[in-house]
């Protein structure tokens, strides 16, 4: 996945594309929310009021990097939504993720939101361009 820009994301979301892994960064955190929401909204449509209990909310999992590991990420990205369609993990905190290069496996292509198994959204501080994981998603 090549380093985008928010509006190359925008733009590619717009046109019905996504990748299967975002990893957001920087020291706004307003930015990266706004990216996220657009994200939820390519990849879920309209999202679920909170506490709706609908299908909508059972298509997204939230995790923090610093409770879970990067194997049940994996797991959890490789396994159906169970409300069907493309299930959106949001990982809060991926700066703090041990062994991120398990999670190799996810970085492909970018499809329309209904190929994708799931989309990954890593929302981090920054993205240490020293590691192996972070070299392989740029």
């Amino acid at each position: 996945m090549p380093k985008l820009e928010p509006k190359q994301v925008q733009r590619e979301l717009d046109q019905g594309q996504v990748w299967p892994v975002y990893w957001l960064h920087g020291q706004e955190r307003m930015k990266s929310r706004e990216l996220l929401k657009r994200i939820r909204k390519a990849v879920l449509g309209e999202t679920p009021e909170k506490g709706s209990g609908s299908l909508l909310s059972l298509s997204e999992e939230n995790l923090d990097a610093g409770e879970t590991d990067a194997a049940r990420i994996l797991d959890a990205a490789q396994s159906p939504s169970l409300g069907g369609g493309t299930l959106l993990i949001v990982v809060r905190d991926a700066h703090a993720l041990k062994n991120a290069e398990t999670l190799a496996p996810l970085l492909g292509p970018r499809a329309a939101p209904g190929e994708l198994v799931s989309v990954c959204v890593f929302l981090s501080k920054d993205l240490d361009g020293r590691t192996k994981f972070s070299k392989l998603l740029t």
